[in-house]
């Protein structure tokens, strides 16, 4: 409960440039690593929604 008030606070904060759609958080795997990638949206000219920035990319195991 406390994480997800805590992410949703640190999307709200995220400054849109023109034409973006929102922010959004990202979690994945490579290497055996763990990784959250704050990212902001966008819909393309076919109207498929791409990863327009990537804001953050946090490696989890070096945070903790």
């Amino acid at each position: 409960m406390v994480a997800n008030r805590l992410l949703k606070n640190w999307l709200k904060k995220t400054g849109l440039e023109p034409g973006e759609l929102r922010s959004a958080l990202m979690l994945y795997e490579e290497n055996d690593e763990v990784h959250l990638v704050s990212v902001t949206l966008k819909i393309d000219d076919d109207g498929k929604i791409k990863v327009n920035r990537v804001l953050q990319n946090i490696n989890i195991d070096e945070a903790f």
